[in-house]
């Protein structure tokens, strides 16, 4: 692809890479959410086990 070519894409094409950011970093953000419910699910665990040894 050329640097020329930039100029000729049309706005839809457009829009459409800016939503598709949009859903890429909304989804990003579900990720992340999820792994640290994850973590902290597992860091309350393996407190509980860690206490109830003693």
């Amino acid at each position: 692809m050329q640097a020329t070519d930039w100029h000729n894409i049309p706005t839809k094409s457009l829009k459409l890479l800016t939503t598709g950011m949009i859903h890429l970093k909304k989804l990003q953000q579900k990720h992340i959410q999820l792994g640290m419910q994850k973590i902290t699910k597992l860091l309350t665990t393996g407190n509980y086990i860690h206490a109830s040894h003693y």
